[in-house]
C-alpha cells in the first residue's frame, strides 16, 4: 500500500528536498475541519459505537459501514474514518491480547511495516487528522495509490522511529517496503544511507536496515515484534506494537481523533436500542415492543457482499 500525494519532490539522504519546493500537507483535505469538528465527532463516535455493535454480530463490514453512513448521511471522508477506526469489540480484544508496549521490545529484533509506520507520522507532523482506532492502532486518512512520494516531514518521521528504537534498546530493526510501490527503493536507500551516517555519531543506535519485498503483509505474517498499524498484519502476526502511538507524545499539536468515545460517556446509549428506535420502520419492529436483550434486536441489513475485513485500512 502507498499514498496518493501529488508531489514530485524526492529527499536526499540529508533530508533536504531536491528542488526546494514547498511540501504538501499530507493526509489533509479542506473539508476535514468540518467533517471532524467537535459536533461532527460526537455524531461520528455515536455511529462508531453502532458500527462496532454490528461488526460484533458478524455483519459484513462494507454493508455495515454503508448502512451506518447512510443513516447519518456521512461524507466519503467520514465513512473512511469509520472504516479505518472501528474494528468491533471482539477484534479489539483479540488484537489487545498480543499488543506490546515499547519496553517489551528491549533486546528484540523488530520488524517494521515501513509505509504503515512512516506515513502516519508524516501526517501527524503537518497536523492532518489521524485516527486512534478502536484497537489502539494509529491510522491516517491518506488516499491509497501505487506510488509513494516523500514530503518535507519524511526525515522527521524516520528520526522519530529511530529515536524510539534507540530508547527501547532493541537488538535490531528492519524496515520492510513493498517492492511494487513506486519509489519504495528510494525510501529504503534513504533510510540505509541515513542510518549509516548516524552510526558514526550515535554509537547507541541499534542495527537498522531496510528491505524490499514483494508483499510486506505476507512477509510479516507469523512474525513476532512487528511494528505496524495495519489491521491485516496485526491479525496475522504473533505480536505487534504501534510505534506511532508512542511517537505521538513527541509531536506538537497532533490532531488525533478517537474512533470510540469513553465507555462512561452518557452520550452513547445501547447501540442496538438506539438504532432500532431511530429506524423502527426500516426493521419492522421497535425496541419498546421487544423485551429480549440487545443482542436479539439486530437490524436486518441486506447482505450483498462478503466481509472484506479491514482490507481498506492503511
Amino acid at each position: 500500500m502507498s499514498y496518493d500525494i501529488t508531489h514530485s519532490n524526492e529527499i536526499a539522504s540529508d533530508g533536504t528536498l531536491t528542488d526546494g519546493a514547498a511540501a504538501p500537507r499530507r493526509g489533509y483535505q479542506p473539508t476535514d475541519e468540518k467533517d471532524f469538528g467537535t459536533k461532527s465527532m460526537e455524531t461520528l463516535q455515536r455511529a462508531a459505537a453502532e458500527l462496532s455493535f454490528l461488526l460484533d454480530r458478524d455483519y459484513p463490514r462494507e454493508t455495515a459501514v454503508e448502512f451506518v453512513g447512510n443513516r447519518y448521511q456521512f461524507t466519503t471522508r467520514q465513512r473512511l474514518f469509520l472504516n479505518r477506526g472501528v474494528s468491533g469489540e471482539a477484534k479489539r480484544a483479540a488484537r489487545a491480547a498480543k499488543h506490546l508496549e515499547l519496553e517489551d521490545l528491549r533486546g528484540r529484533d523488530v520488524c517494521i511495516d515501513g509505509f504503515n509506520v512512516i506515513v502516519p507520522l508524516e501526517v501527524a507532523l503537518v497536523h492532518s487528522p489521524l485516527i486512534r482506532a478502536q484497537d489502539g492502532a494509529i491510522r491516517d486518512l491518506a488516499g491509497i495509490n501505487g506510488t509513494y512520494r516523500s514530503v518535507e516531514q519524511t526525515m522527521q518521521a524516520i528520526d522519530l522511529v529511530l529515536d524510539l528504537l534507540t530508547e527501547a534498546q532493541v537488538a535490531s530493526a528492519t524496515f520492510y517496503f513493498d517492492r511494487p510501490v513506486r519509489n519504495s527503493g528510494r525510501l529504503a536507500k534513504t533510510i540505509a544511507d541515513y542510518v549509516r551516517a548516524l552510526a558514526n555519531i550515535q554509537p547507541d543506535l541499534p542495527k537498522v536496515q531496510a528491505a524490499l519485498v514483494d508483499n510486506v503483509d505476507n512477509e510479516l505474517a507469523g512474525r513476532a515484534y512487528v511494528a505496524t498499524n495495519d489491521s491485516s498484519v496485526i491479525d496475522h502476526c504473533q505480536s505487534w506494537v504501534s510505534l506511532d502511538a508512542a511517537a505521538l507524545d513527541r509531536v506538537d499539536d497532533a490532531w488525533v481523533l478517537d474512533a470510540i468515545a469513553p465507555d462512561e460517556d452518557p452520550l452513547y446509549p445501547d447501540p442496538a436500542r438506539d438504532i432500532l428506535e431511530a429506524d423502527a420502520s426500516t426493521f419492522g419492529t421497535s425496541a419498546a415492543a421487544d423485551e429480549k436483550g440487545p443482542a436479539s434486536r439486530i437490524p436486518m441489513i441486506p447482505i450483498s457482499v462478503q466481509d472484506p475485513g479491514d482490507t481498506f485500512l492503511s
